[in-house]
């Protein structure tokens, strides 16, 4: 290409990142990435790009980021993208794009009524785009939110119309993740025969040589050993420990901590508990500083009989690496707020804080001030305001030291 294919050495230098994502290059791909979208946003904000292809990149880049284990990252990738959709006074249809991005972060975070917020606003604008693999995503979430939330018609409802957009199972689960999202789906609901078969139709094995673009397809495998009474941990462990070597050696700290929770797992079910605790230690503490809550609570009910002896072995002072015992109480929380449908008071507070307000009130403890903490939550000053106003009454205290002081005598920080 001469110097002046601007455009052709642009999708050709794309192209040549995305590779690098599929190989599980993730550095690579995102430096990659991150350099050519800077010149992009550059061509949009001086009208010579259209402000759609821009966002499928910034897409890209979310996903590359959240692959990393940066959630707050690709928090903030795809609201820039939101940010340069409404200075480019475009259309809605491209700013989906960076809902659905959106919409899969905070339904990690478990923020799970703002993510459906998200999939409404950017599930109707991907409909009309002509990129058919960004509605499939879309959608796919859509059902991830909506069984988090116990909506079982509605997660149905959302896959299957996620099948009829008619992407081939032969596309990677990077670009297509329906089949994979269908058949955990089908072991949350019980139905091991059916997503053995799937693992079956695949020709997945244990021994099979491990890469980044079938890593999902054999976590799925892993978690189907794990199930029923017929399980197999001493198989799944096999497989995962071949995976986390390479996830490890390549830096991928998202998929690091879901074969870490596998892992953890499948030695609790081998009855292995002291390797299991630690094993799960480790994922925990890689992913609170992010705010990872569903990849340990969509693993279900034997997830938080493990979370609860970490939390015992963090009490006891036996816990390497140690784990914030606020952190640990969340996700077990939001473990039996999934079993029950009910969130469990903290102990020894008549009414217990909020999700929300446990993240306000960890940054509290840190020093942080409000302006950060607002920063830091991409909220408004006014609700930071209001949620230390809340922390303060349910704590029965009228400063930050009380509240700090009230907050050990309960064991929440």
């Amino acid at each position: 290409m001469s110097e002046g294919d601007h455009v052709l050495r642009s999708i050709a230098d794309w192209d040549l990142a995305r590779a690098h994502w599929m190989r599980g290059e993730l550095a690579e791909a995102e430096r990659a990435m991150r350099g050519e979208l800077a010149k992009a946003v550059g061509a949009v904000r001086a009208g010579r790009r259209d402000p759609y292809l821009v966002l499928v990149a910034w897409w890209d880049l979310g996903r590359v980021r959240s692959a990393q284990g940066t959630l707050r990252s690709a928090l903030r990738t795809y609201r820039d993208a939101l940010e340069l959709v409404a200075e480019a006074g475009d259309s809605s249809a491209p700013a989906g794009i960076a809902h659905v991005g959106l919409a899969e972060i905070l339904r990690e975070q478990n923020e799970l009524d703002v993510a459906l917020e998200h999939t409404d606003e950017g599930g109707g604008h991907c409909r009309s785009l002509p990129n058919r693999m960004l509605l499939a995503a879309g959608l796919t979430i859509l059902a991830r939110i909506r069984q988090a939330l116990g909506d079982t018609s509605g997660t149905l409802e959302a896959i299957g119309e996620a099948e009829q957009v008619g992407l081939s199972p032969e596309i990677t689960d990077l670009f297509n993740p329906v089949p994979r999202q269908r058949v955990r789906l089908m072991l949350i609901q019980g139905e091991i025969v059916e997503a053995a078969r799937w693992t079956a139709e695949r020709v997945l094995g244990v021994e099979d040589e491990v890469s980044y673009l079938r890593e999902p397809e054999h976590l799925v495998l892993a978690r189907v050993l794990l199930a029923g009474e017929a399980s197999k941990p001493e198989q799944a462990r096999l497989l995962l420990e071949r995976l986390i070597v390479a996830a490890e050696a390549a830096k991928r700290t998202g998929s690091v901590i879901e074969i870490l929770s596998l892992l953890a797992s499948a030695m609790w079910a081998k009855n292995d508990k002291e390797q299991a605790v630690n094993i799960l230690a480790r994922a925990v503490a890689l992913a609170e500083p992010e705010g990872y809550v569903r990849t340990f609570v969509d693993e279900g009910a034997a997830m938080g009989d493990l979370l609860s002896e970490v939390l015992n072995a963090r009490q006891r002072g036996s816990l390497d690496p140690p784990v914030p015992a606020h952190y640990l109480r969340k996700l077990l929380a939001a473990t039996e707020k999934d079993a029950t449908g009910a969130v469990p008071p903290a102990v020894g507070l008549s009414e217990p804080l909020t999700e929300r307000e446990l993240e306000v009130f960890v940054l509290i403890a840190a020093g942080k001030s409000n302006r950060r903490i607002a920063t830091e939550l991409y909220v408004g000053m006014g609700t930071v305001k209001t949620h230390i106003r809340n922390i303060y009454r349910k704590l029965e205290a009228h400063s930050r030291t009380q509240a700090l002081a009230r907050a050990r005598e309960l064991n929440l920080i």
